[in-house]
């Protein structure tokens, strides 16, 4: 696997400076000589989503923030990763951060409502985003297309957290996260701040990846330990052996199978 650090050119007085100097709260991320950014600590996620050794992968991470599971992956493997974030501080900090440890990581400001995706890559990442955008099924329908093997999902739904700002009780959060809804809050604000314009619970998810598209083989869904909202991950449907015995315009036999 590789460094995650790889050859770090800033001293610790240096990283020390820049710690100080810029606030990362959001995301906790390790650093050179045992300094860390604090803020949220997302490993649970993280061995959620990735294998241990990820070899040879490449990976997306629309929402990146500083960057996180794009370090993460480096750590352990991949060979190369992008983040995509709207918020162009995010991207400045996420580069930042990129230098002082040494990796070698693409973070650029982008939008995919406005940008949808071209190109594909192993591991799509799309935490915390979804539930944001205006028009979250066709982004969805745009990163499936660009997902070769897992599409990992965090999404908003009737958590204790999330249930407040569209206050729900008790009994009718229990009621409708049972249910595939898509629930689209009034304007997705409160006073200046945005906040979700939609809350998707896991059913809608599983309907929408296994029988709507129909491209995924299999889900798992758990609670995330972040706001008590849910992460799915999806692996695509993959041909393994494939064999065709043609006769002419008609096919004899073919044997695949999917995983």
């Amino acid at each position: 696997m590789n460094n995650s650090h790889g050859r770090s050119a800033w001293s610790k007085e240096q990283i020390v400076a820049l710690l100080d100097r810029e606030d990362f709260a959001y995301q906790d991320i390790e650093l050179p000589y045992g300094l860390r950014t604090g803020g949220h600590n997302r490993m649970v996620t993280a061995n959620d989503i990735f294998p241990q050794d990820m070899t040879g992968k490449t990976v997306l991470d629309l929402g990146c923030s500083f960057g996180f599971f794009c370090f993460e992956a480096l750590r352990r493997g991949a060979t190369r990763v992008v983040g995509y974030d709207v918020d162009p501080d995010c991207i400045r900090k996420a580069k930042l951060l990129a230098e002082c440890m040494g990796v070698e990581a693409e973070f650029a400001v982008r939008d995919v409502e406005l940008e949808p995706l071209e190109e594909k890559f192993d591991y799509v990442l799309c935490l915390n985003l979804l539930h944001h955008l205006k028009n979250p099924i066709s982004v969805l329908d745009n990163i499936i297309e660009s997902t070769r093997e897992r599409l990992a999902l965090e999404t908003a739904s009737f958590g204790r957290y999330d249930r407040r700002k569209v206050s729900i009780s008790w009994l009718t959060q229990k009621l409708l996260e049972r249910l595939p809804i898509i629930f689209v809050s009034q304007n997705g604000t409160r006073g200046s701040r945005q906040l979700q314009k939609f809350f998707i619970t896991p059913w809608a998810l599983e309907h929408l990846l296994i029988y709507h598209r129909g491209m995924f083989a299999r889900l798992k869904q758990k609670r995330s330990e972040h706001k008590g909202r849910h992460i799915t991950v999806a692996d695509k449907r993959q041909i393994g052996h494939l064999l065709v015995v043609s006769d002419g315009d008609k096919i004899g036999r073919a044997h695949y199978h999917r995983r």
